[in-house]
């Protein structure tokens, strides 16, 4: 059997390792494979590892068809009328991971599910959902939280949560702090 090297990877591997498929396809009583330039283990590596620029595409994508659903809108209806982008979507998203959830302030990087923690939140649900005035990048936890509340019901609770994380840095350097203070008779 004869030997061809993959033109991504440079290794020299045998013919059959070229061949994506067994299948035999016949074009006028002739049988033959379709053979590629990339080895399958290029190949099928490329396919199942996509860069973080195509998956940040992927996911702008994905959203624009969701809220064009909600919206009950077209894909190209909804992105014309709102300005939602791909293209921006996706180097908002890449901006974003580097940074923390507008919301919460958690560092994306310690979420441990990557871009999948990244969400689009319509910061209000009554009003259009205009990309560059009314949708943030925020986390899936804080999305699904704040879900269709009012803006000023997510502030209470934002406004709340700041103080709970004051009070836990306050336990944290002193597990006293903020006890009840109890009373002798």
């Amino acid at each position: 059997m004869d030997d061809r090297t993959c033109t991504k990877c440079g290794g020299t591997w045998p013919a059959e390792f070229f061949y994506l498929t067994r299948k035999r396809r016949s074009r006028g009583g002739i049988r033959y494979d379709y053979p590629r330039n990339v080895c399958v283990g290029c190949y099928i590596t490329s396919r199942n590892n996509p860069s973080v620029k195509a998956r940040t595409h992927r996911k702008a994508r994905n959203s624009i068809v969701h809220h064009a659903q909600v919206a009950r809108l077209s894909k190209k209806e909804f992105t014309d009328r709102y300005g939602w982008d791909p293209d921006r979507m996706a180097g908002d998203l890449s901006h974003a991971m580097l940074g923390s959830c507008c919301y919460c302030e958690v560092p994306y990087s310690i979420m441990g599910n990557g871009l999948a923690d990244l969400t689009f939140d319509v910061v209000d649900t009554s009003k259009s959902p205009n990309y560059r005035t009314n949708v943030r990048i925020c986390c899936r936890t804080c999305n699904s939280q704040k879900s269709s509340m009012s803006p000023e019901a997510w502030e209470v609770r934002l406004l709340c949560w700041k103080r709970y994380r004051e009070h836990c840095q306050r336990l944290s350097k002193d597990p006293l702090a903020d006890l009840p203070l109890f009373q002798c008779l």
